[in-house]
Order: structure tokens, then sequence, then C-alpha cells
């Protein structure tokens, strides 16, 4: 069913949109502004309307992956799922949405151990400016009325809830209250992942969020299965996960690798580890003023060059990727350091 508010601005008298009738809008110009993000799931969300629905009982959720850009509309157990028992965080971010009801974002908030990568559909969706640091899957569901611990009525006045992965004391009641994800909501989560990090810092996040890992009688609920499930596969990627890279060789690996192979190679794809000593370098200010920031790392010599050669030891790619860029360094403006000379 369509909101009753406007998903952008809140004003009432709207009119549903054609396609997927799961935003309203009280103006042509308020739907332009919300089309670049509402066009991510519009029509996935028409399509789904089509098809019958699970039979087991479910609620349509939104994934937010780590490993893709697009967003994608998920099915979700809806049986015993557990109950959030945090504290709001209305008081952190104004996201300025009157909402009767909670939008709930399940995220990592353990990253810091497991290595997580940062969420690629966060990021693409917001042009790569989040201002916090979420890694990891994110999943997005509706919940009926505003959940957590004391939240005075004028909570509702802007901002989603967001609740997080952490175990508290006390004894877990059943929490059944999901209802289906529109795409009101998915405009919420995402001026709501806009704004948070404004105020929070880096490791004072788990004060803000919590989420119980367990249902009432002890066992976990088929929605913290299936987010567990995600977050290990995560995991397990992200522990062998390998960066592709480009070896550019100079003089002397060229002449080295064509006796070997018979080929004249200057460019080789490689994959990268996470220890490798690259990731401690800078991005190259040549490679900056390119818009495309690289990372650049000198490999120790071939002890197989003449080494009365100097000419082997000559890369003139890397050393225009390590051009001096700012003028106000006078005496190597135009330049390569020493060491990426030759």
């Amino acid at each position: 069913m369509a909101p009753l508010k406007c998903v952008f601005c809140d004003e009432p008298n709207v009119k549903a949109g054609a396609s997927c009738m799961s935003s309203a809008y009280c103006s042509p110009a308020c739907q332009q502004v919300d089309w670049p993000l509402h066009k991510t799931l519009c029509k996935k969300f028409s399509r789904l309307l089509k098809i019958p629905r699970p039979k087991k009982p479910v609620r349509l959720g939104i994934l937010l992956s780590a490993d893709d850009p697009d967003p994608k509309l998920v099915w979700v157990p809806s049986q015993q799922a557990p109950k959030p028992g945090s504290s709001p965080t209305f008081e952190e971010t104004a996201a300025h949405h009157l909402l009767d009801h909670t939008v709930v974002l399940y995220a990592r908030d353990n990253w810091l151990n497991d290595e997580s990568k940062p969420n690629q559909a966060a990021l693409a969706l917001l042009d790569w400016k989040l201002p916090y640091d979420w890694r990891g899957n994110i999943l997005v569901m509706n919940s009926k009325g505003l959940v957590g611990k004391d939240i005075p009525p004028q909570a509702n006045s802007g901002a989603p809830l967001v609740l997080l992965a952490t175990r508290e004391g006390g004894e877990l009641e059943p929490y059944q209250d999901f209802q289906d994800i529109t795409l009101a909501d998915y405009r919420a989560a995402i001026d709501y992942l806009s704004r948070y990090g404004n105020k929070v810092k880096r490791g004072d996040e788990s004060s803000h969020l919590t989420f119980h890992s367990k249902s009432e009688n002890g066992q976990m609920s088929e929605l913290q299965v299936l987010m567990n499930k995600l977050m290990a596969d995560e995991a397990e990627k992200e522990k062998n996960r390998r960066v592709k890279g480009v070896l550019i060789r100079c003089e002397g690996d060229i002449c080295i690798n064509k006796k070997q192979s018979g080929r004249w190679e200057r460019y080789t794809e490689v994959a990268i580890s996470k220890g490798h000593s690259i990731w401690k370098s800078e991005s190259t200010p040549a490679s900056k003023i390119m818009g495309l920031p690289l990372l650049v790392h000198k490999q120790p010599h071939n002890p197989a060059w003449n080494p009365n050669d100097h000419n082997q030891f000559d890369n003139q790619t890397a050393t225009f990727l390590n051009l001096t860029t700012d003028p106000k360094v006078e005496e190597m403006w135009g330049f390569a350091p020493p060491d990426w000379q030759n």
C-alpha cells in the first residue's frame, strides 16, 4: 500500500506512483527529486507485485550488499523475529521523515574484528559520500509502531530507528510485528545513512545500536540465522579476497620475461593480498589529478639483471605516475622523486 504522506517532504494530499504503487508524492517536483533513488528499485518492486508470495510467513525487506552496488528486494522469514530492545538514535540524526512505524536497519557492529568490507550498495546510492564507515551487509525492514525503550512521543519527528546485533541481558519477547517494506521506507533509510556519522564517532556505534540475537526460547530466530549466514559468508570471502592490480615491468624484467616466455609484456594483471605492503602507500599525486587515485609500490630488482646496465632499471610509466604535481615544491615540480626516476 502506498504511503499517506509524500515520501520526500511528508506533505499530505498525495498521489501514488503509477508503476510500483509503493511511494506517494505531493507534487511532480518531489517525485523528480526522489526519482534517482526510487528508480533503483521501482521496476524490481513492480515485477515482484506480479509474483505470488512465498507460502511460508515472510516479510519483504531490502538488502544493501557489501558485494554488490545494486540494492535487492528479499523475502525475510517473519516467524520468531527477535525483538529489538535498544535506545533509538533519533537524538543523533534528524532524517526529517514523520513516521508512524520504525525503519529498522540490521547491520554489523563487529567489523573492526572481522574486517568486513565497506557496504558497496550504500556507497553507490550516496555517490560515495557516506559519512559513516558502514561495513558488511545491511538489511532494511519495516516494523509496526515505534520500537525501542522509553521512546517519548516527540521522538516521532523524523529519524528512523536503527538497531544492531548485540545481545542484552534480561528476558526476550517474541517479536512478529514486521510488515512489508515500501519504497518510502527505502527513502527514509537512505536519508538516515546519508546523515548518520556526522555526530557519531567511530567506536561509539555500539552505544547507540542494539539488537537481540536470540528469541524467547533461547533459539536463534530465522531472521538471525539468515543474517548470520550472510555475514559468515561475507567474512570468509573477505578473508580470502584478492584485489586486482597491474604489474608494470621495468626494462630489465621485460628482457627476462621475454627470454622465459617468448613474449614482450610490460603490463600483467596480478592478484594482491590484504597483507601486501602496497596498502601502506599513499596514492600518487599525478593519479589523483587523473581522478583515479592509484597506489604504487616498488618491487626489489631482479638479481639476474646485468648490474652494469642501468637501463634495466628504467620504468618510465612508473616514473610518470609519481611526478610531483604541486608547483609549490619548486625544486621537484614536474619531476619524480629520486627513488622513482629509475
